[in-house]
């Protein structure tokens, strides 16, 4: 989309706003009066006329991008895990990723950032878009992420140093975690932060309702269990589709919920040695899965759904996407690939993609099996006769 197209299309919607009248009946007198407020925020025309500009600073800033765009390899039926570095694929260019009014952008080197933080910021003023910049004492909600190569934790000060967006002293500071919707992007590319920062907020949850439900003698084991996994159990596997789970952030996970499923069903710590009380029985009378249960369910229906996808779309690239580097001596750092296989193989699923991909396009099928990895399988509600309650 050029520039032209998208200020003839301002035009329009100008002259659309321009010498409009509002009628507004009250009782049985018709009042006119003149609309001058045009769009604005709230406006229903507003998410369409931003996804125009959003699509059109993405598409001009393309020409004029002085790094060199980031290369991946893929292949449509090649391995989750990634490749061997000599393998041929398809390659595909990555320059940047627009999601409603946040972008990401990728760079090899530093030089690379220090010569496209001002003409980004530049670009986005010209299309009346404003990239929120700070100062050397202020720091700014634009942030830059250093990521140091793998098994190398050392960062030296010039490489975190503020970046100059423009001529005036704005500058963009660097970080070494963020939060985006509601995860955490740590700069060590593992989910440590991110999973406790779930369990946190699942406790604090947790927490709020113990005193009034769950220690409450008054409610049925089954309305806490409903409780808690409608909320408690969301709030700590939000983004749990994406994690890269080693043994020792499943067993934090795995002792958080069983100090639930504890305080729910009022036993405490000397109950369980004292009387023998297995974790499992606990779960029996809850009828509840163990966590790793839910995370297989949240991670298997996710891959469905990226497998779904077409081969033109960005996820479903670098789902078997690779990058062409000698690897490093030792072993390879722990990815989401790796860790989607292990998943797959715990609920009994091949992880030859060809295999599991295809059997992912039918979407029914696909839910079906993944209902099936529970212990206690929860019948999926349908509406009584006669329509749905209002």
């Amino acid at each position: 989309m050029s520039l032209l197209l998208v200020f003839t299309l301002i035009r329009i919607i100008t002259r659309l706003h321009t010498g409009c009248s509002v009628k507004v009946k009250v009782g049985e007198t018709d009042i006119e009066f003149g609309s001058t407020i045009g769009v604005k925020q709230g406006d229903t025309l507003a998410p369409v006329l931003f996804l125009f500009v959003i699509q059109a600073a993405a598409e001009t800033l393309e020409p004029i991008w002085p790094a060199e765009p980031l290369e991946f390899s893929w292949k449509e039926k090649g391995r989750v895990s990634g490749a061997n570095w000599r393998t041929k694929g398809k390659v595909f260019r990555f320059i940047s990723s627009f999601y409603a009014d946040d972008g990401a952008f990728l760079f090899n080197t530093r030089a690379e950032l220090e010569a496209c933080v001002p003409i980004l910021h530049a670009h986005l003023q010209r299309l009346g878009l404003l990239m929120h910049v700070g100062t050397v004492d202020k720091a700014s909600k634009t942030e830059c992420m250093y990521y140091p190569p793998h098994r190398d934790d050392v960062t030296s000060a010039e490489d975190t140093a503020p970046v100059a967006a423009d001529a005036t002293g704005g500058c963009v500071s660097f970080t070494e975690s963020f939060k985006y919707l509601g995860s955490r992007v740590d700069c060590n590319l593992q989910d440590k932060h991110d999973v406790c920062s779930r369990i946190k907020s699942a406790a604090g949850a947790f927490g709020a309702l113990r005193e009034q439900l769950f220690d409450s003698r008054h409610f049925k084991l089954q309305t806490k269990k409903v409780v808690y996994v409608t909320l408690v159990v969301n709030i700590l596997l939000y983004g749990a589709e994406c994690w890269c789970l080693t043994e020792d952030l499943l067993a934090r996970l795995r002792s958080f919920h069983h100090r639930c499923l504890r305080a729910m069903c009022g036993v405490t710590r000397w109950h369980t040695r004292e009387h023998r009380i297995r974790t499992s029985e606990l779960r029996r009378r809850l009828r509840l899965e163990t966590i790793d249960v839910y995370i297989e369910q949240r991670k298997v229906r996710w891959a469905g759904h990226v497998a779904r996808m077409g081969p033109e779309r960005i996820p479903r690239k670098f789902l078997t996407a690779w990058v062409r580097h000698p690897r490093p001596h030792g072993r390879p750092q722990y990815t989401f690939g790796h860790s989607l296989n292990k998943t797959l193989e715990r609920a009994g699923i091949t992880t030859v993609f060809e295999t599991w991909s295809q059997m992912a396009q039918d979407r029914a099928a696909w839910r079906a099996r993944i209902y099936g990895l529970a212990e206690y399988p929860t019948p999926p509600w349908t509406p009584p006769v006669g329509g749905t309650p209002h």
